[in-house]
């Protein structure tokens, strides 16, 4: 704790870039001066905030004495909400050991379990708040799900035998800890518990809620209602004696953010997902493995990409394989088990071109269609996706909601992309590729008003290709 002599409880700081060979360890190197001035040694736990909070080791750094600096990793930024060149407030923190913690893997398929007292091995001693995302290197073998990235690298290493276990380096998110709400580190003692399901992440490094979605709060609502519930609270159709919806069709023009949709949901409730892309379903024995997997890690929500594409209204008679696919998902559709802790969920932007059966009652039970946003919903889209940019102050985003009519969700997303770019092209001829980019340089990065209309002019010209 700091002394009764030391005058300052909090500092300010700069971040810059912390060496490579240095990351990955907590460790936050310091201006020595401050370190003095904060009653800090080093080996003690600080609290950093910058729009998040966050916590990591203080070590004191002679070289970085009177620059008033931090140095951070790329995970630590990230678990701060901060960047090189921004300003974190750091203090001496209140530690507590971690009773039990809780880890959501950002990977699908992964075997965590069994790996449950390895990843606590590597994490002993290590400081983190709920929220913080960690990286854990460890060996493992993946199962058969198409969606797993390391499903290829896997295969190389497997010559035609059994699956041999591969390095990877997992990142996992702190779901929850006991206690909550403190800084607290690791210990031998701690119970280390993993998640079933996935956790998604938007760009910040954050997961994905309805927060990262704008222009559908009536869709949002109606989701909650027909989805949320039962995922949350089966119990209140078991007492009702009612059948909670099986399946819902979302339908709209691409782009619209049906896909983010479905994941914010998946994180909402809780949910374990599985997101098949239609034309990848190989036939009837795929669909049952996804059910099967499904049920075992309910509450689940399946979600079916393009599902005009496996169960088309029009088919050929000598189409054989499609019938055994349709007929399949209308088995599997009807034979669902449980009360809403299993819930399918499809996308389309060819409503009309999909099987009429799938669309009877007990089956795809809403048909919910996502509109293009107004005015109003573009403006909230722009403010996600510019949120945490340093955007100049003559920037005026309701003016450039007026001027994107008829931009979905993913056009705007593309627009705010292409201002950036603008913007850091700006600043290339001060760029050294071999050394690090200074702070003042990155400081100077700020999109402007006329960035953004000269993104929106190139973004038109793309769609009109």
């Amino acid at each position: 704790m700091p002394t009764k002599h030391s005058k300052k409880t909090e500092a300010k700081l700069i971040i810059e870039r912390l060496e490579k060979s240095r990351s990955g360890r907590s460790c936050c190197f310091i201006d020595q001066d401050i370190m003095v001035d904060l009653a800090l040694s080093t080996g003690d736990v600080i609290e950093i905030r910058g729009k998040k909070k966050t916590a990591g080791i203080a070590v004191s750094s002679i070289n970085d004495r009177g620059k008033g600096t931090i140095r951070l990793d790329g995970l630590q930024r990230l678990n701060a909400g901060a960047t090189i060149g921004e300003i974190v407030s750091i203090q001496l923190a209140e530690v507590l050991p971690a009773v039990e913690i809780v880890l959501t893997p950002t990977t699908s398929n992964i075997d965590l379990k069994r790996q449950a007292e390895a990843i606590k091995g590597k994490l002993i001693d290590k400081p983190v708040v709920i929220g913080d995302i960690v990286d854990v290197l460890v060996t493992f073998v993946a199962g058969e799900n198409q969606e797993n990235p390391m499903s290829d690298v896997m295969k190389m290493f497997s010559f035609g035998g059994k699956r041999r276990p591969t390095l990877g380096t997992l990142r996992l998110i702190v779901e929850n800890l006991k206690p909550a709400d403190k800084v607290v580190k690791i210990t031998r003692d701690t119970i280390i518990r993993v998640n079933k399901r996935v956790a998604r992440l938007n760009i910040l490094g954050r997961t994905i809620s309805y927060n990262d979605i704008g222009g559908m709060d009536d869709v949002i609502q109606e989701i909650k209602e027909i989805i949320d519930l039962p995922l949350r609270h089966p119990e209140i159709f078991i007492k009702l004696k009612i059948d909670p919806p099986k399946g819902i069709l979302l339908y709209g023009i691409p782009g619209v953010g049906k896909t983010l949709l479905v994941k914010a949901m998946s994180q909402e409730t809780n949910a374990n997902i599985i997101i098949i892309n239609g034309p990848e379903i190989c036939g009837p024995g795929r669909l049952r493995e996804i059910f099967r997997e499904a049920e075992e890690n309910a509450p689940s929500i399946i979600f079916i990409d393009k599902i005009d594409s496996i169960a088309p209204k029009e088919v050929l008679p000598t189409d054989i394989p499609v019938k055994r696919v349709i007929s399949q998902l209308l088995i599997l559709m009807d034979g669902i088990k449980g009360r809403g802790e299993v819930i399918v969920i499809a996308e389309t932007h060819k409503i009309d071109d999909i099987d009429e059966a799938l669309r009877r009652p007990g089956r795809f039970d809403r048909e919910i269609e996502i509109k293009s946003p107004n005015i109003e919903g573009r403006y909230e889209i722009l403010k996600i996706h510019t949120r945490d940019m340093p955007l100049h102050e003559d920037v005026d985003l309701q003016v450039i909601a007026e001027r994107t009519h008829g931009f979905v969700a993913a056009y705007l997303a593309a627009l705010v992309r292409e201002a950036a770019l603008l913007t850091m092209k700006e600043i290339l001829p001060e760029i050294e590729l071999d050394k690090s980019i200074p702070s003042a340089v990155l400081n100077k990065l700020q999109i402007s008003m006329e960035q953004f209309l000269t993104a929106l002019d190139k973004v038109k010209h793309s769609r009109s290709d």
